[in-house]
């Protein structure tokens, strides 16, 4: 299966595979259109492809709803593994602070 018709990283897609395969979760074609529908969704609202299904990866996820990640950072339920990337990469250390302290 190859992953860049949906714009996704190899090892995203072989993660996200290896999660199905081992929830017992085959990839039907129907999954796949199910898939597509919220993903196209999802990039409505700014989600790359990458960061839905790095998502569904991280939780555990069989299925994805794009309105589960808008609700959730809505109500700051939770971030997305990106948005907790930006902001650990907004937080950088300041040694000029540090080193008057």
């Amino acid at each position: 299966m190859g992953f860049g018709v949906w714009g996704l990283g190899y090892g995203v897609g072989a993660d996200w595979l290896a999660m199905r395969k081992r929830l017992k979760a085959p990839i039907s074609q129907t999954v796949i259109n199910r898939f597509a529908i919220e993903l196209k969704k999802a990039k409505a609202y700014g989600y790359t492809v990458d960061q839905c299904l790095a998502e569904c990866v991280t939780r555990g996820w069989r299925g994805f709803e794009t309105q589960w990640l808008v609700n959730s950072s809505q109500n700051g339920q939770y971030k997305t593994a990106a948005e907790k990337a930006a902001d650990r990469n907004a937080s950088t250390f300041d040694y000029e602070k540090a080193r008057d302290f």
